[in-house]
């Protein structure tokens, strides 16, 4: 009874984990409307107030559409709709874990762009209660991308230079900051698009998570790791009450470990293929190395090409472990089918795949990875929405007299140069 409960724990403790990760995506998100009536002050302003002669005018005023007239004859012309979320210059709304920005704005006019910003009040700056003083977060949008709602990153939004400068604000302090955004409008920046422009503002909200991705996995971790803990202990407190009576059981259940010892080795030996994908494994790719370099006739040319997924982690979380597996199938039939029949494919460790090329030089070799890294990159192995996957090589020549270790450390630092610059290329070592 006590192995069937074991065995049922063992079977169901990975399927709830499982099924715990994949629930993330059903917790509902939480989201921050700035136009509705119980949380919005929306007002208009142009440089007519300043003795200029752009004017903004309310078209619907419920409906948050509006007319700005901009025209020359002031040395900033300007004209714009401001919203106090919460109608205090100091004391606004906490965005702070919100992601992402959803704005539906309709536009008709000769603008290219419109300016959505933001002003965050920060009292330790040291700036006058002023809401013109609040830190200015900007990012510049296209009208013609303005057709439909649109999602924003809010890492897209960056401190506007002006700002820096004129509060003459220190870099640690010129970074976005939304947990105090007293101020959320649009308007028009340099180079000024005069003339008639209308715009209705339909929706401005901002989007996250209740429980970020990262909190979940940790408490997912953490309740294993608590698990493993009840459980050890319980072990423990069971193995001390039996040690003695179970002296000699013991003693050989160590000479069969030794046994098994043995025989692990013995397998560790004759175990020279990546179950996973087909290809050689470390072990019998560095004894079929050994025996080529053992061999070897004088001047005859031999290329190493090193590959490595770049971002791997990344698909990890994206794919999940069944999907990572195909993945790195895939990589590797494509690595196979575009070599010779005489080259060595092994799985170095993880996303690491090296290939031995007898009778090829560096230069040829760098030919073949890089027809292999565009020949993944183009595979259609991607991350849904996220980028292209693409992998990184490192190439090189196994010179006379040198040994697999240095020509590997050669190609390893091509390959480390290669991530360091970005990924998805190829340098020789």
């Amino acid at each position: 009874m006590k192995n069937k409960r074991y065995l049922t724990f063992l079977l169901a403790a990975p399927l709830l984990t499982l099924v715990a990760i994949w629930s993330h995506t059903f917790i509902p998100i939480r989201s921050a409307a700035i136009l509705t009536p119980a949380l919005n002050d929306a007002h208009l302003y142009a440089d007519s107030d300043n003795g200029g002669t752009s004017v903004a005018t309310w078209l619907d005023e419920r409906r948050h559409a509006w007319q700005c007239q901009l025209r020359e004859g002031n040395s900033y012309p300007f004209c714009g709709m401001s919203i106090l979320p919460t109608g205090d210059h100091r004391q606004g709304i906490n965005l702070e874990g919100f992601k992402q920005l959803k704005v539906w704005i309709a536009y008709k006019g000769p603008a290219k762009k419109l300016r959505l910003y933001l002003r965050n009040y920060t009292p330790g700056l040291g700036l006058a209660n002023d809401i013109d003083n609040g830190k200015f977060i900007s990012l510049l949008l296209n009208t013609n991308d303005l057709s439909k709602e649109i999602t924003i990153d809010l890492t897209e939004l960056s401190v506007a230079d002006w700002w820096v400068d004129q509060y003459d604000v220190a870099r640690e302090q010129a970074q976005p900051q939304f947990d105090n955004i007293v101020n959320i409008g649009i308007d028009f920046a340099h180079p000024y698009p005069f003339g008639d422009h209308i715009i209705a503002v339909k929706n401005i909200e901002f989007i996250g998570e209740r429980i970020s991705t990262e909190n979940w996995y940790l408490a997912i971790i953490a309740t294993w790791v608590t698990g493993f803990f009840v459980f050890a202990l319980w072990r423990w407190s069971h193995h001390y009450r039996y040690a003695l009576k179970n002296a000699r059981r013991l003693s050989e259940l160590a000479s069969f470990n030794e046994q098994l010892e043995s025989k692990k080795e013995e397998y560790k030996y004759l175990s020279k293929t990546d179950p996973l994908t087909g290809a050689l494994n470390r072990f019998g790719f560095t004894q079929v190395v050994e025996n080529l370099l053992d061999k070897r006739q004088a001047s005859e040319p031999i290329a190493l090409a090193l590959f490595s997924v770049d971002q791997f982690k990344r698909v990890k979380d994206s794919f999940g472990l069944n999907q990572t597996d195909q993945f790195l199938q895939s990589v590797a039939a494509i690595i196979a089918d575009n070599t010779r029949d005489n080259h060595v494919l092994c799985r170095w460790e993880g996303d690491e795949f090296i290939i031995l090329c007898p009778g090829m030089v560096a230069s040829s070799a760098y030919i073949m990875a890089e027809q292999i890294r565009k020949t993944i990159a183009s595979a259609g192995l991607n991350l849904g929405r996220s980028a292209t996957i693409s992998v990184s090589s490192g190439v090189s020549e196994i010179e006379e007299d040198e040994g697999f270790g240095a020509a590997f450390k050669k190609i390893d630092d091509a390959l480390y140069k290669a991530k360091s610059i970005g990924g998805n290329c190829t340098i020789m070592g």
